[in-house]
């Protein structure tokens, strides 16, 4: 005989999200029944913050009781489950009523201190757009907090919890590497930086022989921003398991995205102030000072924009609408925009998305229909008249430089000449993170013929770095800083996660999770093509809108399993 509380049955299965309890009730239900048909057992499937259990009385009453809490990830026997069974007198049942107490009260509060470490993510991507782009030191300070503490939030969340993080070997693997040789370079610093004259002056190390880095504190400023990140990388990769987490931290990309757009296209065209100090007035869009870094923000989120603008059921079709007008404003953010590369991979990313937008739903009633076409090309006549608006003669004259720009003493060329050979130079585990911009006043590749043509300038640490002080290919300043090992586990960290969207995506279940996955795939995509002429990698808002990104293809399937039928009674009893 099987007693149940409907009541709080119907509440689990209402609620039960991405996991299939009705088919995990009945199993469990047919196992006690074929187990033991004499004893009265009730049975509650517990959700940490959603779920009651049955009423106290029910001790009183029954004589054997079985109490399966799932947790959130792969339902392996021993592992997945946590299981009390009890029969006997009245102190034993006090003695597990008080263990099944602490139990509910240690995943309640394992519970909470991950959701405050997921909004504490979600508000570092609110924070680090409008930050100035988190380029300026005391920026950089407050991501920074902001992501440690939520890496420590969700730490103590899992302690709780008595759970394993559902974050994959290869993303685990990889994050410990990078951090153990970051902070082993900072440790076993070679050289002390001198910002007066701009010279590395030579000092005693822990480990002369060894790797080190050419200056403990600019390296170790660096490596908190490093730290800070891939904190949120981990915090991520385990949220993006729950379906909720995944659309808070794609609709915060794409609303907040959104609104820098607006506000670049306000500030171009005269309605709102500069919020930068930047020294070109022309250069700047909205929060960034820098016209490639608002570029390649404002590619990292179109994706995601684009995705959730082909969703048209009547539920949904508010926020569809905001989609669509964020995407108009993206667009047309980044054609105003001066950056050259970020209209092309814009125009890249947007046809390639469209292309296979109308292959796959181009029949599809559900998106459209003939209605699709006529909001297609009013948009484009917006997105035109905005862009024409804004963006004036200023866009127009950046295109009629480039060809001036193609010609063998091009400012980028010439610094792939000075880094090449630095990069060489930098053995297996590099110079130190966030190196490059003190060793490129001193090295003795440097070109006479660079000087004019860019700006070469003494670091000081107390200043913001500007964008002369990168090589504008992320790739070459990861080898000349990391080394060629530490390189290579960062292009395995990066590259593992399209690899593993590829192999995953026949097995999606749904087709809403895979137009996420296609937004998180065109995202990275499109950074690492600006990568080749640029240097987005190297700025903590666009580090961290790629991390989140890297951690929704990651930890794309969902972790729930069904249950086999010829799993016994024995498998499902477990001690706390």
């Amino acid at each position: 005989m099987i007693e149940e509380n409907p009541s709080i049955f119907g509440r689990i299965k209402k609620n039960r999200g991405e996991f299939p309890l009705d088919r995990l009730m009945s199993f469990c239900a047919s196992k006690v029944r074929s187990h033991n048909k004499q004893a009265n057992i009730a049975l509650a499937i517990l959700h940490p913050s959603k779920a009651k259990y049955v009423k106290e009385n029910y001790f009183t009453k029954l004589r054997s009781i079985t109490v399966a809490t799932p947790s959130f990830q792969r339902l392996r026997w021993g592992d997945g489950f946590s299981a009390i069974e009890f029969i006997g007198n009245s102190m034993r049942k006090r003695a597990a009523w008080y263990s099944w107490r602490a139990m509910r009260l240690r995943k309640e509060l394992g519970f909470a201190a991950k959701s405050f470490a997921g909004w504490l993510i979600v508000l570092s991507m609110i924070y680090s757009p409008w930050a100035m782009g988190c380029v300026a030191p005391w920026a950089i300070d407050g991501l920074v907090a902001l992501t440690i503490l939520a890496g420590c939030a969700w730490l103590f969340g899992c302690f709780a919890e008595r759970r394993t993080p559902r974050i994959g070997k290869l993303v685990l693997g990889c994050v410990i590497f990078l951090l153990g040789q970051g902070w082993w370079m900072v440790l076993n610093a070679h050289g002390s930086y001198d910002p007066i004259s701009g010279r590395i002056l030579r000092t005693d190390s822990l480990w002369n022989a060894g790797p080190g880095a050419v200056d403990g504190p600019v390296c170790g400023a660096m490596m908190w921003q490093i730290t800070g990140v891939l904190s949120a990388l981990l915090v991520s990769c385990d949220m993006a398991c729950d379906q909720k987490w995944r659309q808070r931290f794609a609709w915060t990309m794409a609303l907040t995205g959104s609104s820098i757009a607006l506000y670049g296209l306000l500030q171009r065209g005269g309605l709102a102030p500069n919020l930068t100090s930047s020294e070109s007035a022309e250069g700047a869009f909205a929060s960034y000072g820098y016209w490639g870094d608002a570029g390649s923000y404002l590619n990292l989120i179109i994706p995601w924009l684009f995705v959730f603008s082909l969703t048209a059921t009547s539920g949904k079709s508010v926020r569809t609408w905001i989609a669509r007008a964020g995407l108009l404003l993206a667009i047309a953010g980044t054609f105003v925009n001066l950056s050259r590369a970020t209209m092309v991979i814009a125009i890249a990313m947007l046809l390639g998305l469209g292309l296979w937008a109308w292959r796959r739903y181009g029949k599809s009633k559900s998106l459209g229909d003939g209605a699709m076409r006529y909001q297609i090309v009013g948009a484009l006549a917006l997105t035109s008249f905005v862009v024409i608006w804004a963006g004036r003669d200023v866009v127009w004259k950046r295109w009629a430089q480039f060809p001036g720009a193609l010609t063998p003493d091009n400012p980028r060329l010439l610094m792939l000449k000075v880094s090449v050979p630095m990069a060489r130079d930098a053995g297996f585990f590099g110079e130190g993170p966030g190196s490059f911009k003190l060793l490129l006043p001193t090295t003795p590749y440097m070109l006479p013929e660079l000087y004019p043509r860019w700006k070469v300038t003494v670091y000081r640490p107390d200043e913001a770095v500007n964008g002369y002080e990168y090589v504008d290919n992320d790739f070459l300043q990861f080898v000349i800083e990391w080394g060629s090992i530490g390189a290579l586990v960062w292009a395995l960290l990066i590259v593992g996660a399209l690899v593993k969207g590829i192999r995953i995506w026949h097995r999606l279940s749904t087709e809403h999770e895979r137009l996420l996955y296609v937004a998180a795939f065109s995202a990275i995509a499109g950074i690492l093509a600006h990568a080749l002429v640029d240097a987005p990698l190297q700025i903590a808002s666009l580090q961290l809108y790629t991390a989140i990104d890297i951690a929704i293809l990651y930890r794309f399937l969902p972790q729930m399993r069904y249950l086999h039928n010829n799993l016994s009674m024995r498998d499902f009893r477990t001690r706390l």
